[in-house]
């Protein structure tokens, strides 16, 4: 299966469960973010598959390598050296908090995990190039100080825009500062608006952007270089 996927984040998906890579297909199908360019129940011929289509991110079953995951990193390294490997577990994802992730692999997902999480694990190891994510790690994230946060690096602006698309300007000044940790009365004093007002764009902005509260927008900020254009 193979999908245009300009301006998006390319991902080769490496799982022997059919059922699996039927959701996975389905959740990338029409993704704004995230474009599948191909999927394979097998590790063999994995590095020509990647050597070929010089994907982003691998998304590698633990399945398919059992205890041979150092050479087989290696060579999907090998074969296209700026490809972010992730490892796909079958590990509930409290069990990954203590997994030491081998050299070469920048980061581990829980298969039990929602596709939300699937796609905000996907697009934080994407845009840190040098960094080791796992699911725990992302959950159990905290506000990083400003200074932090403006270090981190952003994804394209092509695929920012194309995930604010849906923000009208006023939301995106709220959620410009709610992405750096003000609360609803400072939002309310900076835009000289009603805190009531300030409080209704951000539901909208949650719904619009998938999450549930203010630290899962935090945990966005970086990645979306704090929601500005």
């Amino acid at each position: 299966m193979i999908e245009t996927t300009r301006h998006k984040i390319r991902i080769l998906v490496a799982e022997r469960i059919h059922l699996i890579r039927l959701g996975i297909r389905y959740l990338f199908e029409n993704h704004p973010v995230i474009g599948l360019v191909q999927e394979t129940n097998t590790i063999d011929g994995l590095p020509e598959l990647t050597a070929r289509h010089q994907p982003d991110v691998i998304l590698l079953g633990t399945d398919l390598i059992n205890d041979q995951c150092a050479e087989h990193v290696s060579q999907l390294r090998k074969s296209c050296s700026h490809s972010k490997i992730v490892l796909f577990s079958h590990l509930h994802p409290e069990h990954l908090r203590f997994y030491t992730l081998p050299l070469g692999v920048s980061g581990i997902i829980s298969k039990s995990s929602s596709s939300r999480l699937l796609v905000n694990a996907i697009c934080a190891i994407y845009a840190d190039r040098d960094c080791r994510v796992t699911l725990s790690d992302l959950l159990s994230q905290t506000l990083r100080s400003p200074e932090h946060r403006i270090a981190q690096p952003c994804l394209p602006s092509e695929i920012t825009a194309l995930i604010l698309s849906d923000l009208n300007n006023n939301e995106r000044r709220v959620a410009h500062l709610a992405g750096k940790g003000l609360s609803a009365r400072e939002i309310s004093q900076k835009l000289l608006l009603t805190e009531k007002t300030v409080r209704n764009y951000l539901s909208s902005v949650y719904k619009k952007m998938g999450v549930k509260k203010q630290i899962e927008l935090c945990l966005r900020a970086p990645l979306h270089n704090y929601f500005q254009d």
